[in-house]
């Protein structure tokens, strides 16, 4: 494959010039700059991103879809195979983070070598900033990255993408769609520029931050307490219903939740990262982490082009036989029919039968929910 969607490399850099994109610059170009105060280095010690939480204007996406795509782990193949068959030259492409390691050993460091010229976008991972972390102490310091492991890659970064590397965003909202991109997910109750980056690349699970004064915690109280914030703008709730980030499922706590389960806007969240859950379809959060790497599904959400209204132009692409699809209405059935298909992984491993029995239940859920 020569690039996203059949374009080649010789004519990327024009093409993407007349779109306002250029391979390194590509986030830098569509950034709202809203560092979070008092943060001045990542959870891994790097230089914060020119951006830690990216924007795409809606001027960028009239007449142009959105493919997001679960996490990539290196497995560069699944990549190029999935934008082969449901890519267009004019798309925009996301990955919801982890695009290397984990993967294929001889293609690891080729994986952000093709999104780096392809232009795409990506969001930062745990892997990914620890993995910058790692290669600027080799370019600064002299320490040499393993030669094995899951951050072999390191040593087959191409110096020319350092800008791309370093500047990877924490969180990418689509304006238009009222979307956000992000690896883990977001603390319900927080509002995106409040989010600990830590917490936005490491989420899996919340529980109760403070025990509740009188009885057991209600979950279903807490979810009308954090839908009656959103609903008045404030999105903050009391401290009696404040939660707290969990990266591992009951990680030190017994009453614990799924984010995604909790959070109920103000965006629609299409995240990665929990690949053991597979796909995960909220009212107001998708998850498509559907463990390509460990022999699952490759999955990708494609949000439909918009007009200059704002409304959703038809798209009629078939898609492979071969790739599992269903329509799902983001913003608890209330926003724009996304796409979602799930491409057989090519790497062996025991995670398929089990990927592909969760995925086709859940899109069923989904498909009766839509109707």
């Amino acid at each position: 494959m020569s690039g996203v969607g059949g374009l080649g490399n010789k004519n990327y850099n024009n093409a993407m010039s007349c779109c306002g994109l250029h391979p390194f610059r590509a986030l830098g170009n569509w950034l709202l700059p809203r560092k979070k105060k008092g943060a001045k280095v990542t959870p891994e010690g790097n230089p914060l991103p020119k951006a830690v939480h990216a924007s795409v204007p809606a001027s960028r996406t009239v007449g142009r879809r959105v493919i997001i795509v679960g996490d990539v782990h290196g497995c560069l193949e699944d990549l190029q195979m999935l934008l082969e068959a449901i890519a267009r030259q004019d798309d925009i492409v996301i990955i919801t983070g982890g695009h290397h390691g984990q993967g294929p050993r001889r293609l690891r460091g080729e994986t952000i070598d093709f999104a780096a010229r392809s232009g795409i976008m990506t969001v930062r991972g745990n892997h990914d900033d620890r993995g910058v972390r790692i290669w600027r102490e080799w370019k600064n310091e002299g320490v040499a990255p393993p030669d094995r492991g899951d951050f072999a890659w390191v040593r087959q970064v191409d110096a020319a993408h350092e800008d791309y590397l370093v500047n990877i965003p924490f969180t990418i909202r689509l304006e238009a769609y009222g979307v956000v991109v992000v690896h883990g997910g977001l603390l319900p109750g927080v509002p995106l520029a409040e989010q600990d980056m830590r917490t936005v690349y490491t989420i899996r699970d919340v529980a109760p931050r403070h025990p509740p004064p009188f009885g057991l915690f209600s979950w279903a109280r807490e979810r009308r307490v954090l839908r009656e914030a959103v609903q008045s703008g404030q999105i903050h709730v009391p401290p009696a219903y404040q939660l707290e980030a969990l990266e591992r499922p009951g990680e030190a706590k017994e009453n614990t939740r799924p984010w995604a389960g909790q959070y109920v806007g103000p965006d629609h969240v299409i995240f990665g990262h929990a690949s053991s859950r597979s796909l995960q379809l909220e009212p107001f959060a998708t998850g498509i982490d559907t463990a390509c790497v460990a022999g699952g599904y490759l999955s990708a959400c494609i949000l439909p082009a918009l007009d200059a209204d704002g409304q959703a132009i038809p798209d009629y692409q078939p898609l492979p036989p071969y790739m599992y699809q269903q329509s799902v209405r983001l913003f608890d059935g209330e926003g724009v029919l996304a796409r979602l298909c799930m491409q057989p992984s090519l790497q062996p491993g025991d995670a398929l039968d089990k990927a592909k029995g969760e995925a086709v239940g859940k899109a069923e859920l989904a498909a009766a929910h839509a109707a």
